[in-house]
């Protein structure tokens, strides 16, 4: 007899990969099942785009945003590995320091690029 078992692969804790500002274009690595953590403050009322772009054809990488009281506003792994993942357009409903997390869906090692943008 066979028996298949279902459960969220685990994921790993971010660890903090830095500090980023308005206009900031950075290009990162994450480890094989690590998750990277870059701060930002944000005013209420600013609109904000992420960009993320892999850094090659076999990264699938996954994009969160995290408000200031640490839980998940958006999560986005809209493409297929190597493609790239953004938010747009997104408006900051509170002031404070936000989590942008960056994670490779199978765990795997994978090269970004990361721009955080506020948007006229």
């Amino acid at each position: 007899p066979y028996e298949i078992v279902l459960g969220a692969a685990p994921v790993a804790t971010p660890e903090n990969a830095g500090t980023l500002s308005y206009g900031d274009a950075i290009i990162g690595a994450l480890r094989p099942g690590a998750a990277a953590a870059w701060v930002f403050n944000a005013e209420t009322g600013d609109v904000i785009d992420i960009d993320v772009e892999a850094g090659d054809l076999g990264s699938d990488i996954v994009l969160q945003l995290q408000g200031p009281d640490g839980f998940t506003i958006q999560q986005v792994d809209r493409t297929s590995a190597g493609g790239d993942e953004a938010i747009r357009a997104f408006l900051v409903p509170i002031s404070g320091a936000w989590r942008i997390v960056l994670r490779e869906y199978f765990g795997d090692r994978a090269g970004y690029r990361l721009e955080l943008r506020r948007t006229p």
